[in-house]
């Protein structure tokens, strides 16, 4: 990691910076109140609030149903009706935002006591059906060429035959070809097309081992696909990584992930069991899932590809991962755990890297910049642009919103603020001037 020393700052001077060559610092946070009392199978967000859903029904501290909003202080039933029992009434299996609306797919038959069936529409006030649902289970969701695009264990929507895969216009709904010939587990858009991944060995009546594409009109394998079930995918470097249970991708060993380019299959690694969530952050893939060793070394249930092979992130996560987005500037982390790297955390988690982490720069126009950050129980630095300096006020507040330190600097004066006394946690941090606008940045304080 690359820190960042700052020369004492005079009213007149020009702020200097140098760089100094550290090891790289990278934490996991737990700042959703208590998390979740149960696994978290999905994560969205929508309306700039996160959204997660999955086959949970309370958390230690407050109620939350089957898919539930994360208010920064603590977690809501999401669209529950005072006049009926309240939210969606089963598992939760996957969350997509489509024209502006908040889409929820799974086991789930009925929301606030009317009948849904596997699917439906959030509008941020109203649930609405998509023509009766589905027959069956829906597991996932994706977006392409203006649709939105539905897989899982169903053979028929509304009132069409849609055998495993369907897809909604925003007013009814369409088979995609002659479907599939078993479940659906995942999608992912890549090179302008649609991949599915999942159980299947057909796709519009064609032999696709348990991998396909659909460019829109008609389905095409990917060469002689895996040899077991896929569960997870992602875009990363122009490619798609593709995870699951198998052994063989193409003609070559693989060890439960492999990239393909377009033409071939690349193995990429090994991990012991099968990765339920890939996503791409900050340069590299993300794995989580059942497995304990990745490249022959202990990684419990998450890790990082880097280009050439997998890393820890820390000690890693103590259950299944289930589900990975990015936040902001953070990766968030689902599953069925109790904690990471020791931390106690409830089934949800942030994994939190400061810029410098992965050779950002950091440039100075109107930004703040603190430093170190995550800082661990310390003095927290700043670092601001030459029009900023001179007296201020530095405020940092926690994630409810409540202030947890406020000081006057003068003209001159080094700006930092000792943490010791905080508790770990995720802090805006607020510099004020009279007649400027005010600067904020977030910082991590760990432990």
């Amino acid at each position: 990691m690359r820190w960042l020393a700052m020369r004492p700052m005079v009213a007149t001077s020009i702020l200097v910076l140098s760089v100094i060559t550290t090891p790289c610092r990278a934490t996991w946070v737990a700042d959703f109140d208590s998390g979740v009392g149960g696994v978290v199978e999905a994560m969205v967000e929508y309306d700039g609030s996160l959204y997660a859903g999955g086959q949970f029904d309370s958390s230690p501290d407050s109620p939350v149903a089957f898919v539930s909003r994360w208010t920064d202080l603590d977690w809501e039933i999401v669209g529950v009706s005072l006049e009926a029992a309240g939210g969606v009434d089963d598992f939760v299996y996957d969350l997509a935002v489509y024209e502006g609306d908040l889409y929820v797919a799974g086991r789930f038959h009925y929301i606030n006591s009317q009948e849904f069936n596997h699917i439906a529409k959030y509008d941020g006030t109203n649930w609405s059906s998509l023509d009766g649902g589905m027959n069956g289970d829906v597991i996932a969701l994706a977006v392409y060429n203006g649709e939105l695009y539905a897989g899982g264990v169903f053979t028929t929507a509304g009132e069409v035959s849609a055998h495993y895969i369907a897809k909604w216009n925003g007013a009814s709904w369409s088979s995609v070809g002659d479907g599939l010939n078993e479940r659906v587990w995942i999608m992912e858009v890549f090179d302008g097309k649609l991949y599915a991944g999942g159980v299947f060995t057909l796709a519009g009546n064609n032999p696709a081992e348990r991998v396909a594409s659909w460019d829109g009109t008609e389905w095409a394998p990917l060469g002689s696909g895996v040899d077991n079930y896929v569960h997870s995918m992602t875009v990363w470097n122009d490619q798609l990584v593709v995870g699951g249970r198998f052994t063989t991708a193409g003609e070559n060993p693989a060890g439960r992930t492999a990239l393909w380019d377009g033409g071939g299959w690349t193995p990429m690694g090994t991990l012991n069991d099968r990765p339920y969530s890939l996503h791409t952050y900050r340069g590299k893939v993300v794995a989580g899932g059942q497995f304990t060793i990745a490249d022959g070394l202990p990684m419990s249930h998450v890790a990082r590809w880097n280009g050439a092979g997998w890393e820890a992130m820390e000690s890693g996560i103590d259950g299944p991962v289930s589900e990975l987005i990015t936040l902001g500037d953070d990766l968030i982390v689902g599953g069925r755990f109790s904690s990471a790297s020791g931390l106690p955390a409830a089934n949800i988690v942030r994994w939190v890297e400061s810029p410098s982490d992965v050779g950002d720069s950091w440039t100075f126009g109107t930004a703040m910049v603190a430093y170190p950050n995550p800082v661990v129980s310390g003095a927290l630095r700043l670092a601001l642009p030459q029009a900023s300096q001179g007296d201020g006020r530095l405020a940092l507040f926690d994630v409810s919103g409540r202030t947890a330190t406020v000081r006057d600097f003068s003209a001159g004066e080094a700006i930092e603020v000792d943490t010791s006394d905080l508790p770990a946690g995720v802090y805006s941090v607020v510099w004020s001037r009279v007649a400027q606008t005010p600067i904020v940045t977030k910082v991590v304080v760990t432990r």
